[in-house]
């Protein structure tokens, strides 16, 4: 239950065993509020509200779920507008969010062409592509779930046709002869990076394009496609204004999707406006936990939280020898007369 309230920081009261980063859900009346864990004292558990906190009172209940802020990946993300909870904002009503707004992050009625790849008897390990399916014109993998670990053996692989994204498109058995049924939908906890993959080289290549103004700045050249631009984005919208949570959140989920194309064997551009707006959202967090400022009030450890992010991105090699990468540009909008 509510035990204290700072803002959009609460202090819960549990009776039962928290685990940092863990998703929970604040009841102010008959609104369901999510919130994440980011400290924990005993047997409270400061947690981060992703809406407004106004009328909750001490006491209100709240219920933990067991597992951390998590993205849907599946076929129809492309194309999309979501919000840093990846809710599809198109779905809801009105021209402003109703706290306590959840949306389905994609069409679970929609029917899918799917193509297998791989075939009975095959091993697989997290991230092995299994089949595939167009989605706008982007071959779109469907993969093992990255978080099954170990290796597995195919038993079986539907067969060519249409299937929803909740549907059994393959069967794998671990070592012991246990059996898995894989869909074309996979849940992935936004804050950690993916590594399904056999190896991340350093950089060693720049790109150049001869234009000697143009390469100072390593700028990404675009391939021409013939197709729209939207067809092959993913919007994900949080202004400065929304809770300081949700503003945090997002540069996660937008890079927990880049990875999850990357392991497509794609190239990705993630782009983050602005890194600046981000670590604003960290130090208003950080004050209200009452923590040890750094430079201009920002938490000490920005620097690390930023570094440890911006790694996430880079080219990998794949398990099946495929490539892919994601490029990440974040912005710098610093504060009017902040330009040291």
């Amino acid at each position: 239950h509510v035990h204290g309230i700072i803002s959009n920081i609460v202090i819960v009261k549990a009776d039962g065993a928290v685990g940092q980063n863990e998703i929970c859900y604040v009841y102010c009346g008959d609104t369901r509020m999510m919130a994440e864990v980011i400290k924990v004292i005993g047997d409270d558990a400061y947690v981060q509200v992703y809406d407004s906190t106004r009328g909750l009172k001490i006491g209100d209940k709240v219920e933990f779920m067991g597992h951390m802020l998590e993205a849907t990946l599946a076929p129809g993300l492309l194309s999309r507008n979501y919000d840093g909870l990846q809710n599809d904002l198109e779905k809801m009503d009105g021209l402003f969010i109703s706290r306590g707004s959840i949306t389905d992050p994609i069409d679970f009625d929609r029917k899918w062409e799917f193509e297998p790849i791989a075939k009975a008897g095959d091993k697989v390990t997290a991230g092995s592509w299994l089949g595939h399916v167009k989605e706008q014109w982007i071959d779109h993998k469907i993969m093992v779930p990255f978080v099954m670990q170990g290796s597995y053996t195919v038993k079986s692989v539907a067969a060519a046709g249409e299937y929803k994204v909740t549907d059994t498109v393959a069967v794998v058995t671990d070592a012991d002869g246990n059996e898995y049924n894989i869909t074309m939908v996979q849940k992935w906890p936004v804050k950690q990076a993916i590594r399904c993959y056999a190896e991340k080289p350093r950089p060693s290549r720049v790109m150049e394009t001869g234009v000697r103004a143009i390469d100072t700045f390593n700028p990404m050249a675009d391939a021409r496609t013939g197709h729209k631009l939207m067809e092959r984005t993913i919007i994900i919208c949080n202004t400065s204004n929304m809770p300081v949570a949700a503003r945090e959140a997002s540069v996660y989920t937008g890079m927990t999707i880049g990875e999850y194309y990357r392991s497509m064997g794609l190239k990705v551009l993630v782009m983050a406006d602005s890194t600046s707006r981000w670590a604003q959202a960290l130090r208003e967090i950080s004050n209200r936990l009452e923590e040890l400022p750094g430079q201009d009030a920002f938490p000490m450890d920005l620097s690390a939280i930023i570094s440890n992010f911006y790694a996430r991105a880079g080219l990998v090699k794949l398990n099946n020898g495929q490539t892919g990468s994601v490029t990440f540009l974040g912005t710098v909008s610093p504060a009017g007369g902040n330009l040291k």
